[in-house]
């Protein structure tokens, strides 16, 4: 990584399979935080989405999810539209197999889980808390891209004007053209939290567990 993030905007969404598959059509899919094999460019789209299909499958069925069963479905993937603006260098040894490192000289948008914590009793939602501690309220995905960054000096600058920032832009728009505010009712309650969730989704939405543990008692 080639500079610091200070900030960060969000955009909080709940598909189907199908509909990210949809969604992700422009992009190509690369790893951004952790290394990689040498020869490594991109991660194909069904790579991501058998998991998501797994992760989905559990979240429609009603099952908590915990670390242990399932960590591998929790993925972070990188996204964009230029593969160039996406390179890997520092080869490095690890356990006697050469692997490179992402030097990606701007930030790419990017997804990964959330979690999303209801307490009827209280009448609140809240989508800070981080799906590595609350596993089994995860809901969905969220897009991700910091607000500024810097090169390695004590300077910050916006990255509106960044290509990155315009990809997170197109994601947003592409998951917006599928979907709606999330709105949902527990005990009489109407919550209505920044996610977006898309049509077919909604029919499955009341078995998550975030929400049928509330509901099944």
């Amino acid at each position: 990584m080639e500079y610091m993030p200070r900030g960060w905007n969000f955009f909080r969404f709940i598909l189907t399979p199908r509909e990210l598959a949809k969604v992700l059509e422009p992009f190509h899919l690369v790893q951004f935080n952790c290394h990689v094999p040498v020869g490594y460019r991109e991660m194909p789209a069904e790579e991501f989405l058998a998991s998501y299909r797994r992760l989905y499958g559990k979240l429609s069925r009603g099952e908590a999810l915990s670390h242990e069963a399932d960590w591998p479905l929790m993925r972070h993937i990188g996204l964009t539209t230029d593969l160039a603006r996406c390179p890997y260098g520092s080869e490095h040894t690890y356990e006697g197999q050469q692997f490179l490192l992402p030097v990606f000289p701007e930030p790419c948008a990017a997804l990964a889980p959330f979690a999303m914590t209801i307490d009827p009793e209280s009448h609140w939602v809240s989508l800070r808390n981080s799906y590595v501690q609350f596993p089994q309220n995860i809901v969905g995905y969220e897009a991700f891209y910091p607000k500024e960054i810097s090169r390695g000096d004590s300077t910050w600058q916006s990255t509106a004007t960044l290509s990155g920032y315009q990809d997170f832009l197109l994601l947003k728009e592409r998951i917006s053209a599928l979907s709606r505010g999330l709105r949902f009712q527990l005990d009489g309650q109407f919550y209505r939290p920044s996610v977006k969730i898309g049509q077919a989704a909604q029919k499955d939405f009341p078995r998550f567990y975030a929400i049928s543990q509330f509901t099944n008692k």
